[in-house]
């Protein structure tokens, strides 16, 4: 895998859980799943979003190393104004049914509305920063959260990231 951060110098990645900074190339075992973390280094930046074989705006993704990947993590200038950044984190996200999730929205630049979406219907479900949401019954759920600033929106999804087993 290659990792790559731009502007270079602004930020890094590692692995979550602590494990030292990635650079350049690093080798995995074929079919382990990774999760990469991307940090600012520079006060002025803030992480944006991932390019190549990883995609989204969560500053925490997982990856399945089953091929050589090339995953690039992209930084922007922060300012006053920033741009409009929907992320989320989900606690207790895997458990038997009925399994109630707390989701709270860490969006960045002020977002005045928010549309969740906690089983990919396309309804939204909820408006609030912070949310519990129970799953009722068993299987694997994705998670969406639009947020929106005069008349600006951002659009973050967590494929896959609740999982209810059955009884």
């Amino acid at each position: 895998m290659i990792v790559l951060v731009e502007p270079t110098g602004k930020g890094r990645v590692d692995l979550a859980g602590g494990q030292e900074a990635l650079q350049g190339k690093t080798q995995f075992e074929r079919g382990s799943e990774i999760t990469l973390s991307a940090d600012a280094l520079d006060p002025a930046y803030v992480f944006h979003h991932w390019e190549g074989d990883l995609s989204g705006a969560m500053p925490e993704e997982s990856l399945k190393m089953d091929v050589g990947k090339l995953v690039r993590a992209v930084f922007v200038e922060s300012a006053t104004d920033i741009t409009l950044i929907a992320r989320f984190t989900a606690q207790e996200i895997a458990g038997p049914a009925p399994l109630t999730v707390v989701f709270e929205d860490n969006s960045l630049g002020e977002p005045k509305r928010r549309e969740w979406d906690f089983d990919n219907d396309r309804t939204v479900d909820s408006s609030a920063r912070t949310q519990k949401w129970t799953y009722a019954h068993p299987g694997v759920y994705s998670v969406r959260l639009r947020v929106i600033r005069a008349g600006v929106s951002d659009l973050a999804v967590r494929e896959r990231i609740i999982t209810v087993y059955g009884p």
